[in-house]
């Protein structure tokens, strides 16, 4: 297994989300190419435009949170059958 800094992540993130960014807008303004290339109806492809933005929008949003504050304790802990109980930390 590997480990990854949070710092790096944050990278990854950013440049993904600007990567959606990217394809969403080109999406939006090639709907017509697009549809007639690939035989979709130009409303899939806007469809598509709006989903890939809005994805990378909350992939963005995600990207700028702290990491460190998402390292909570579950408040309800789930136990598979037949396995020992491990005790919460608080």
């Amino acid at each position: 297994m590997f480990s990854i800094s949070a710092s790096t992540l944050r990278r990854v993130l950013w440049l993904d989300a600007a990567s959606g960014i990217g394809m969403g807008l080109s999406h939006l303004v090639l709907a017509d190419p697009l549809s007639a290339w690939t035989g979709l109806p130009a409303t899939w492809v806007l469809l598509q435009a709006v989903t890939v933005l809005v994805l990378a929008e909350l992939e963005w949003a995600g990207a700028g949170q702290n990491a460190t504050s998402q390292t909570r304790t579950p408040a309800v802990t789930w136990n598979p059958p037949n396995l020992p109980a491990k005790p919460r930390r608080n």
